[in-house]
């Protein structure tokens, strides 16, 4: 009989020791637990298996843990399955229940715990209940939750307490070096401990902090338990609460961090500027707004008053839009970043100040800015972008003597003319200039940089590129052209013959002068030579095999040398609009994702259509009036007359893109004759103008879904895949040339359960507002869920606000619809352009085709 604890170890040590077990320990979170029940390696028997579980990595790398695993999150399918089980004890809820199970399962983001206690704590409760429990689950995490994740942070000391709500707040997506810089010194090691503890994770390809929401949800419930008891709120992010705050001169001096980011979507908001002058431990001030469209006209912000004060324990100061004047008094010695886009300020200050820890300043699209700060002071500046102060004259002459620069983006500043006289930038990386069309020299300090990965003078009135950019030997970024520009042939001729003779004349060979060759910029990703008067394109881009993205448009060459494109395996993009005088297009890489050939007027020969392309392919050759003139028709295709000037039917350009892509002009092809493949199948989309439901579909109905009845016999093995057929409108005007996203659709069981879920489909061209388009799906991508389908299944179309859906209609295809000998042609019964034109876009598996009207 054991009559203690130690007694029981010793014994489990004999039994562990005697033979291999596998031995599981949960949850360990405590040294002395560790130590007590796993010491040692020599406590087992060769070839034992001893697995861990736990919340804090430093504790099982210091005990040396032979192999550390993070538990990923499940997938969207695997934690319905898991929700449903303890929800409702099997795979499958009713309807009824379906939508409220999936708003569950999106806040829980595949969380396992999370997953078990909450479709335990659901489980036999009414639909009454689970609404209730939805909207205050998308609020806060259920209490037995908060209760498991809890802990976690229960056990962190003050400041790591503090660094964790900081991060749960303000710096979700923000880089780690960048928030560490603004949250203090020991910041780095304090992450390093959230991340042990799986409280933060730190994204891998881009190091951005991130965090579960449910996480996320606990830190902020944590702060407004906090503001119930002391009556003060340390951090503010909630609108209703800032509502109050911001609109009202209240005293709130404990307030640290105030973050608020409003969308385009969000409510007329009021911020008084003087309820800012008690906030005198304000540490991080955030006002953003996203990505609005058009800041001045969609940013939702109300503000009067004047700004009295503003605390000067300022680390991060974020304010888009900001009205003020600052006070006098501001002075935040150990600000890190300044980012005040798009705000009506005329100079940030006039007087030299220190900003010793100062590392970006951003002044982004600030109209009324003029002239820079004095940097006398600011000796730790690493990033300066000025981009959009279209009134910026100059810049204050200390301007130069910016040593730890790395980042200058003055892109669009269209009143910049010079820089200073001494300059002392040797830091910079990243250069950007384009746009800035009065700007026409560099300093000469320039040539001596070494260190330069991009470098943009795209739109500027700079006519020489600078010779000093062929030493670059780590560029990869290259931008230089527009307007029209001739470049100076004392620095061109390897790649190009150059004239500024009318691109109609002949240029004569003498012209040709030989340039530093492009092959030294060896790890080049991106070249720009748009709009050079280029008449002559040179082999040597061939020798740029890094090259991701090349950008000749607008310029007056008449082809490619031969094989010049397909030695470059790494291009993904080939922008070639407006090249007016090009006849014929090259052969191309197997990497190219996108051919920009848009308004080439002299196009008459694609290129080579290539069946080795792997990756989503998409060609755009609008504007091209030449380009299948010349194409043979399929005599069984139903054929229009041409539309004056020679520009070929609408039925004509179907088919003839119909036949550049290989595919077939009629159902019969598209779904006959191919091999059951289970997760890789065929798929056709078309989009154009239009507005009428073919024949062939049988199943049509007004709205956003439809019920398609299945056979009684219905047969898996005899289905051959299916086709929709959707009539949408897009509500708001974007532009003829801007795309947006085409609808989506999902397939349920009759009992609700998912067939396939909201598969997405490429971007479409989607024209002019208020125009009907018309959009075909045909797939003979056939998921092995249909084995199980019986009754109906339902075809949902999901799609933004900002499209609506008229009509539906779709057919499911079996092996006697292939025999048939009554055939459905792809191009019957289409509309003719309207006078606003029109767009067809055809996507079949990962290869797109645009063309217009």
């Amino acid at each position: 009989m054991l009559t203690n604890v130690s007694d029981g170890i010793k014994l489990i040590k004999e039994r562990m020791a005697s033979k291999p077990i596998l031995l599981v320990l949960d949850d360990v979170d405590d040294r002395e637990q560790l130590e007590a029940l796993a010491g040692s390696p020599d406590w087992f028997c060769p070839g034992s298996f001893i697995i861990f579980t736990g919340k804090d990595k430093q504790l099982l790398r210091s005990h040396e843990v032979d192999n550390i695993h993070d538990m990923s999150f499940l997938s969207i399918h695997k934690a319905r399955e898991l929700f449903h089980l303890y929800a409702f004890r099997h795979k499958h809820p009713t309807m009824d229940f379906m939508v409220l199970s999936d708003h569950v399962v999106k806040c829980l983001q595949g969380h396992p715990l999370a997953l078990i206690v909450m479709g335990s704590h659901l489980y036999g409760k009414s639909m009454d209940v689970w609404q209730s429990e939805v909207g205050i689950l998308q609020k806060y995490p259920d209490a037995e939750i908060q209760q498991k994740l809890r802990p976690s942070f229960d056990a962190l000391d003050f400041d790591k307490k503090n660094i964790f709500l900081d991060i749960a707040c303000s710096f979700i997506g923000e880089d780690k070096d960048f928030a560490a810089s603004v949250l203090g010194s020991s910041a780095h090691a304090n992450i390093q401990v959230l991340v042990d503890k799986s409280l933060i994770t730190i994204s891998r390809d881009n190091n951005l902090l991130q965090m579960h929401d449910l996480i996320q949800s606990m830190a902020r419930r944590i702060i407004h338990e906090e503001f119930v008891v002391k009556e003060v709120w340390s951090r503010l992010w909630n609108l209703s609460e800032l509502r109050n705050v911001l609109s009202k001169n209240k005293a709130i001096e404990g307030l640290e961090v105030l973050d608020l980011s409003l969308k385009q979507s969000s409510p007329n908001f009021h911020i008084d500027g003087e309820a800012f002058e008690d906030m005198k431990n304000l540490r991080i001030l955030k006002i953003s707004y996203g990505e609005l469209e058009n800041f001045w006209e969609d940013s939702k912000v109300n503000y009067s008053g004047r700004l009295k004060a503003l605390s000067n324990e300022l680390t991060l100061l974020y304010w888009n839009g900001c009205p003020f004047e600052f006070p006098l008094d501001f002075y935040p010695e150990n600000i890190v970043v300044i980012d005040l886009s798009y705000s009506y300020l005329k100079t940030l200050w006039t007087t030299p100040k220190c900003f010793a820890r100062l590392k970006v300043m951003k002044l982004r699209h600030c109209r009324n800015l003029t002239n820079t700060p004095d940097f006398t002071s600011i000796t730790n500046l690493e990033e300066l972008i000025l981009e959009g102060c279209i009134n910026l004259v100059k810049v204050h002459p200390s301007f130069g003597m910016l040593k730890k620069l790395v980042v200058l983006n003055m892109r669009y500043c269209k009143r910049f003319r010079r820089f200073p006289c001494k300059v002392e930038m040797d830091s910079l990386e990243v250069v950007n200039l384009s746009g800035c069309s009065k700007l026409d020299k560099l300093p000469e300090i320039f040539s001596t940089i070494q260190t330069l990965r991009e470098f943009s003078i795209h739109g500027t009135a700079i006519t020489e590129l600078p010779c000093f950019v062929f030493s670059q030997c780590n560029l990869q970024v290259l931008g230089f052209g527009g307007h029209e520009k001739r470049i100076r042939s004392r620095w061109w001729g390897s790649i190009s013959q150059l004239s500024w003779l009318p691109s109609k004349i002949q240029h004569p060979q003498s012209q040709s002068l030989l340039m530093p060759s492009l092959a030294d910029l060896c790890f080049l990703r991106e070249l720009n030579f748009s709009h050079c008067n280029i008449s002559e394109v040179s082999d040597s881009i061939g020798c740029l095999s890094f090259l991701e993205y090349l950008n000749l448009q607008g310029n007056i060459f008449t082809s490619f040398p031969a094989g010049c494109l397909s030695q470059l395996p790494r291009l993904h993009h080939l922008q070639l609009s407006g090249c007016k005088e090009l006849e014929v297009l090259p052969e191309l890489p197997p990497s190219l994702k996108t051919l920009y050939a848009s308004y080439c007027t002299s196009l008459h020969q694609h290129p080579p259509n290539n069946n080795y392309y792997i990756h989503s392919f998409s060609m755009y050759f609008n504007g091209c009036p030449i380009l299948f003139r010349n194409l043979s028709i399929e005599s069984q295709v139903c054929m229009s007359q041409p539309l004056p000037d020679h520009n070929p039917s609408i039925t004509t350009q179907i088919s003839s893109l119909l036949q550049f892509m290989e595919l077939p002009s009629n159902t019969c092809g598209i779904f006959g004759g191919q091999e059951r493949q289970f997760f890789q199948g065929d798929l056709l989309e078309i989009i154009y103008h239009g507005n009428r439901i073919p024949q062939w579909f049988t199943n049509t109905k007004m709205g956003n879904h439809i019920h398609v009845e299945l056979p009684p016999n219905f047969c898996y093995n005899k289905f051959r895949g299916y086709g929709i057929c959707v009539i949408f409108t897009q509500k708001r005007s974007y532009g003829r040339h801007n795309y947006n996203n085409a609808p989506r659709y999902r397939v349920d069981h009759f009992d609700g359960t998912s067939l396939l879920e909201f598969y997405p489909f490429g971007y479409s061209y989607t024209g002019i507002r208020k125009s009907d388009m018309i959009w075909f799906c045909f797939t003979t991508w056939v998921d092995p869920n249909w084995q199980e389908a019986k009754n109906f299944v339902t075809f949902s179309i999901v799609h933004d606000d900002d499209l609506e859906v008229k009509e539906c209609g779709c057919r499911l295809v079996f092996d006697e619809d292939i025999e048939e000998t009554t055939n459905f042609s792809l191009t019957q019964d289409l509309p003719t352009p309207t006078e606003e034109g029109g767009a067809i876009q055809m996507w079949r598996n990962n290869r797109r085709f645009f063309w217009s009207l």
